[in-house]
């Protein structure tokens, strides 16, 4: 099952087909499910506490509060609430903004103040498109969370602007916040820097990239997503922009940000759509010290398609590379607004939901991601959970715990069409397996094959001529990974003699002594 390239090693199944041998992720293990916390109904965010087991969990409580909690993660996935929840803490008066977009509140630690941090948009009604920027600052004292007063970060002279992506700079200290929305004659952004010092947060004075300097009309900038990559010392920029002149076009575009947040990079198209097409970046995440994946959807009449586009970053130079995608699930929406990348232990895991006919029936997925010399492949799909009945159900990843020996994952589900308390998955990530035994090698493959085809497979005795970088007279032995090793490991599998830099005289497995 799967794809053979010509050259791969293959393996046996149970079931009589082959595959490529290799590393492939196991299921993911929910280890639990809650749903007696009393934050009410909203979507949200969350704050992981570096070493610790706590996270801190933001929701938007309806249209016009936020409420937060400090909740314990154990090791065995039981998740404890601690202390009391904190209700109405973006008070005033006036409606903490709620729309489709979740990354309208941004929140993260900070690890030098030992506090959180949270920045989001009020306005005084749905339609008021002048919204004021305001930050609160929460400090952690045991097993109790509180919050200072609100703080008025920026008044918004723009009209349509608002808080599209944020990213921690752990070199200087500090979160770039880029608000996107109509400028001058057109659609474009700005950046400017939060920092805290003490229990006060400042801003700097927004700096605008007008349209001329993003995309020029008729162009409009729809969504955004920012990561900064410490080793490289810059912020990688994604964004959306549709021509809204029928037919409908719109592109996908990566570039980088000077760290002070005031000099764009070089702009690089990565994806285009026509007629009547929407493209829609929704994250960014990083992987070691140069990738970023880029995940962004393709929204047609009748189908929305999820991509993972790989890009690598030198210095403020930016290299696309190849793309995968999730359309196994034709007429169905994925919806953009509360999925999240999670990075867990050196692993990227991809959670994402759809709606089947109705927003009443959704199914919640997960899959992992992964890097190899550049290239980005994504493992099996699994199903972590559905919801059917009454109501809008709407799944996000609420929040996010690494350490060197555990990775879980907290995942919210709520119904937005009730008072119901939302409730929680706690999810462990599934591992990288070797589907490798000491009996399952078969050969290698002689030719390119799509799922589903019936395969040539050379075996003992056959000359393969696909390998490089062999040394002719040397023994190899298949790794876990699916490459070859002059090594043998656990379990022992002897994969033939190199003829030359490029020829295998595949084997059989010989004797260990």
């Amino acid at each position: 099952s799967g794809t053979l390239a010509n050259g791969d090693k293959v393996v046996v199944n149970a079931d009589g087909t082959v595959s490529t041998a290799g590393m492939y992720p196991t299921a993911p293990d929910i280890d639990s499910f809650v749903s007696n916390f009393s934050i009410t109904k909203g979507l949200g965010t969350s704050i992981s506490i570096p070493g610790t087991t706590k996270i801190i969990l933001i929701n938007y409580a309806g249209n016009e509060t936020l409420e937060s909690g400090l909740f314990d993660v154990a090791a065995n996935g039981t998740m404890t609430q601690l202390g009391s929840i904190n209700t109405d803490i973006a008070n005033g008066g006036v409606e903490a903004k709620r729309n489709t977009n979740i990354d309208d509140i941004v929140a993260y630690w900070d690890p030098v103040a030992d506090k959180a941090v949270i920045a989001y948009n009020k306005r005084n009604s749905f339609n008021d498109y002048k919204p004021v920027i305001y930050g609160m600052v929460g400090t952690v004292s045991g097993n109790t969370l509180s919050w200072g007063s609100e703080q008025t970060l920026h008044i918004e002279a723009n009209p349509g602007v608002f808080i599209s992506a944020v990213a921690y700079d752990s070199t200087n200290n500090r979160s770039l916040v880029l608000h996107s929305g109509f400028q001058g004659s057109g659609s474009g952004c700005s950046s400017s820097m939060i920092s805290l010092s003490g229990s006060t947060l400042s801003q700097t004075t927004p700096v605008d990239f007008f349209p001329s300097s993003l995309e020029p009309a008729p162009y409009s900038i729809t969504r955004m997503a920012v990561s900064y990559v410490p080793a490289q010392g810059n912020y990688v920029i994604s964004y959306s922009a549709v021509d809204y002149s029928p037919p409908t076009a719109s592109i996908n575009v990566v570039r980088t940000l000077a760290a002070n947040g005031t000099t764009l990079g070089a702009r690089t198209e990565f994806t285009s759509a026509n007629n009547g097409e929407y493209l829609t970046v929704q994250n960014n995440t990083i992987v070691g010290t140069s990738s970023v994946i880029v995940r962004h959807s393709l929204s047609q009449a009748t189908v929305d398609h999820l991509h993972f586009t790989i890009v690598t970053v030198s210095g403020s130079t930016i290299t696309v590379g190849n793309s995968v995608s999730i359309d196994s699930l034709p007429n169905n929406h994925y919806d953009s607004n509360f999925d999240v990348l999670s990075t867990a232990d050196g692993k990227v895991t991809a959670f994402w939901h759809n709606e089947k006919g109705s927003e009443s029936n959704r199914v919640l997925y997960a899959a992992d991601l992964a890097v190899t010399d550049g290239v980005l492949s994504i493992g099996t799909e699994y199903v972590i959970s559905t919801a059917s009945g009454a109501g809008s159900q709407d799944f996000f990843v609420a929040g996010v715990r690494n350490s060197t020996n555990d990775s879980r994952m907290v995942l919210n589900w709520t119904n937005e069409d009730t008072a119901s308390n939302s409730s929680y998955f706690v999810v462990q990530p599934g591992e990288l397996v070797s589907n490798i035994t000491a009996e399952n090698f078969v050969g290698i493959s002689d030719a390119s094959y799509s799922n589903g085809a019936t395969a040539t497979i050379q075996t003992a005795g056959s000359k393969d001529d696909a390998q490089s970088s062999l040394t002719a007279g040397q023994a190899y032995f298949l790794q876990g990974d699916g490459t070859l090793g002059t090594t043998p490991t656990t379990p022992r599998v002897f994969a033939g003699v190199a003829l030359s830099a490029t020829e295998l005289m595949i084997g059989r497995d010989m004797s260990a002594s």
